[in-house]
């Protein structure tokens, strides 16, 4: 969307058709000193009369204004990073105001409020009194229902069910989010077949460009799922040693095959850093520090060389094509600021207090500090 041009676009339109000035005035009943006043924003023509303006330039009224109520992907890209450096810059609450006012601005465009809300989440912990921090989610909790309403674009409002639902998650409301993703989780619902039927579809109708593609996206998403979900079983079943240590054998086999470490970043991050807690519950030190050392090595790269989020070596090859195509596909989801901070905040975890004494952990956590 770009702001009201009408001045400009009476001048445009008004050569595009070859007409004066005095055609405009006459046709539309006004003085031609009128007509100049637009043009040269001066004034603005009365309401009444856009419609009369729009016929006579065959436009609609949308168009004779410049209001597009759509951003492209590009756009929603720069208006993302400039707010994203709002909230480095100002307070959380100016930083708010102005992500507020972009969200008024472009309200009918769906995707653009989808990642106004997860701007919104990946900076709530700047929040520290719990029931501001209420009030804010459930600022971006009605932006979101206002997609689910509104919103025609099934994919659109997957997304804005997704923050819906982490929002009722940071909000404690846990009842409510088992109802809404059990259901999801079916192995037997038709959805969860989608992937497969669209790559067989394009293979069908001779598209393999696009079979291969998506093909290989699919390969991509999976083997990322099963990395980031066995971090998630690591932090939940710690009571069993054996199986959690198995877990940790076949993820690093994984990881070795696909060389994930390259591939997704974040994802790694959270993995070696859950396989080192294990490690240090389990009395393993040695290996607690190998995994700790790799959660650095690949946190400190990514404060670094942000626009390395996702890297794609020769296996994933058509990988880089595919995310492309969609907007913030290479950005952090937050500031690198914050990130450090998050890096530091996880070290935090009462089990590797067991560590903080010693050099090497001391060693370990400035290497990061030194990142701020």
């Amino acid at each position: 969307m770009t702001d009201f041009n009408l001045g400009d676009n009476i001048i445009r339109l008004r050569r595009e058709k070859k007409l004066t000035q005095e055609d405009i005035a006459s046709f539309i009943g006004v003085t031609k000193a009128s007509v100049s006043k637009w043009e040269n924003k001066l004034s603005m023509p009365d309401i009444t009369l856009l419609p009369a303006l729009a016929t006579l330039f065959d436009v609609s009224v949308d168009e004779l204004l410049g209001y597009q109520p759509q951003l492209n992907d590009q756009q929603i890209r720069d208006i993302y990073i400039k707010l994203e450096k709002d909230f480095v810059n100002y307070s959380f609450e100016e930083a708010l105001a102005k992500v507020t006012e972009e969200v008024k601005k472009y309200y009918n465009c769906y995707p653009f409020i989808n990642y106004m809300c997860v701007l919104i989440l990946n900076h709530i912990n700047l929040v520290h009194e719990p029931k501001r921090q209420e009030e804010v989610l459930l600022q971006a909790q009605s932006w979101s229902d206002h997609i689910r309403k509104n919103c025609k674009v099934t994919t659109v409002v997957e997304d804005a069910v997704a923050v819906h639902t982490m929002i009722n998650f940071l909000l404690k409301r846990y009842p409510e989010v088992t109802e809404t993703l059990k259901e999801s989780q079916n192995p037997l619902r038709m959805s969860s077949s989608n992937d497969m039927l669209l790559i067989q579809t394009f293979a069908m109708t001779g598209d393999l460009d696009n079979a291969e593609k998506y093909a290989q996206s699919l390969v991509y998403k999976s083997v990322l799922n099963i990395l980031s979900c066995s971090a998630l079983m690591l932090s939940v079943q710690l009571s069993d040693k054996d199986w959690c240590n198995e877990t940790i054998r076949r993820i690093d086999g994984l990881i070795e095959s696909f060389h994930l470490e390259e591939v997704n970043k974040n994802a790694a991050i959270q993995y070696f850093y859950q396989a080192a807690v294990a490690k240090v519950l389990y009395g393993e030190k040695e290996e607690a520090y190998r995994y700790l050392n790799k959660f650095a090595e690949q946190g400190i790269d990514l404060v670094k060389h942000p626009e390395q989020i996702f890297t794609f070596e020769q296996y994933f090859n058509r990988m880089e094509e595919w995310t492309t195509e969609y907007a913030l596909n290479d950005m952090l989801p937050r500031d690198k600021s914050f990130i450090v901070s998050d890096l530091l905040a996880m070290l935090n975890h009462p089990v590797l207090q067991e560590l903080a004494g010693e050099t090497a952990f001391k060693r370990l956590k400035k290497k990061i500090e030194e990142e701020m």
